[in-house]
């Protein structure tokens, strides 16, 4: 079993035992402090997971998790993953059906080509205007996904701003 289903496991068994505590006890405020400790445990990524389930964090994860394995540890990074989801929050963003697709099968090949993906990440931040450059001339798309694509690109730099405040 990989560390990262271990842990899953084990917060899911913590949030198991706070919620049996919970009716026992109905102590809410108790339950609340738990859980926000058990939050802090956790990394970034995780967090961004946990408020963004589905392909929108399919989405931050794949882009920017190796950025993200740290959990937070300073007031100022509070402060910024909390305006990160206050921006996120309130993004309206329609993902197609064909970037679903590939975000699903993304999702399923990840695992061995991280450090490629890394590398990639970190060279597409150190120079955006070429990223962005090379994806536009790479994307043979209809002008629907051309849209999606200037879109998702004008938020890049907002995105990229807060994740490396909380950094």
């Amino acid at each position: 079993m990989s560390h990262n289903k271990e842990m899953e496991i084990s917060e899911l068994q913590e949030k198991q035992i706070l919620i049996e505590k919970l009716a026992q006890d109905n102590d809410w405020d108790n339950a609340h402090v738990q859980l926000e400790t058990l939050e802090q445990k956790q990394s970034i990524l995780q967090r961004l997971l946990s408020r963004f389930p589905g392909y929108y964090g399919k989405y931050l994860s794949l882009h920017f998790a190796s950025f993200l394995n740290e959990p937070i540890t300073k007031k100022e990074q509070q402060e910024a993953f909390q305006t990160l989801i206050s921006y996120l929050d309130g993004v309206n963003i329609v993902i197609p059906d064909d970037l679903k697709d590939y975000l699903d099968e993304t999702a399923k090949g990840i695992s061995g080509i991280v450090p490629e993906i890394t590398k990639s990440l970190f060279e597409a931040i150190q120079n955006t205007e070429q990223y962005l450059t090379d994806v536009k001339r790479t994307l043979n798309a209809d002008q629907y996904s051309k849209r999606v694509l200037r879109y998702f690109c004008s938020r890049h730099e907002k995105i990229k701003q807060l994740l490396q405040a909380i950094s």
